[in-house]
This record gives C-alpha cells, structure tokens and sequence, in this order.
C-alpha cells in the first residue's frame, strides 16, 4: 500500500503537469500554473461527466476498430497472398477431406486409401 500511494503521490503531478504542458503548447499560454489549472479543471470535468463509464465506451469503439483491422488483414493476406504453404498433412490417421485422382489435398501428398475404408484417402 505505502509503495502504491508513493507511486501515485509521484504520477499524479507528473500527469498533471504533462498535460499542462500540453495544453499550454496547443492554446499558446505562457504561463505554466495556468495551462496546468486548466488540464486540471479538464480533468474534473470530464471524471465528473462520465469517468469510468465514458473509458469503457472508448475501449469499445477501439477494440472494434482493432478487431475490424485484424479481420481486414487476414481476409487481405489470405486473397493476395499466392505463395500461401500448402495445406497440413495431419497427423498419423488423419482422413484428407478429398478423394485420391480428384487432384486435392491427398494426390499432393501421395495419399493412399484408409485400412478401415478403402474409398477415403488416409
């Protein structure tokens, strides 16, 4: 506990002052106190209107966004990607979903028909 509140009496005004100098450079104040009273007040405000609730709402919308560049890249790479490896060749058992001479999966790896059913390629 006494290592958490040391660390926050530490990071809050270092937060505080990092934003003031933020603000100063975007409004062009000069003055230090100034800048940082107004990220202060900023601050207060926006924890006052929303807080928590208004970061889980932005969390959302930037997880959708990411989910959405992640499924776009993946639909991406697999379209314009032609030296894409060729499908596994399983494991010991495995049954390849075609048939042998239809010229899938199993006629590129040498598939040989299944002990236990001679119309699968194993």
């Amino acid at each position: 506990i006494i290592l958490s509140l040391s660390r926050a009496s530490y990071m809050f005004p270092v937060q505080h002052a990092g934003m003031g100098v933020i603000v100063g450079y975007l409004f062009g104040i000069d003055n230090d106190v100034g800048s940082i009273w107004i990220s202060m007040i900023v601050i207060l405000a926006y924890t006052v209107c929303g807080g928590l609730f208004s970061v889980a709402y932005t969390d959302l919308f930037q997880s959708a966004v990411g989910w959405l560049g992640c499924l776009t890249l993946a639909f991406w790479a697999i379209k314009n990607e032609p030296r894409a490896p060729p499908p596994s060749i399983g494991f010991p058992g495995y049954i390849y979903p075609d048939l042998i001479g239809e010229g899938g999966v199993c006629d590129m790896y040498s598939g040989v028909p299944c002990d236990n059913n001679s119309t699968l390629c194993c």
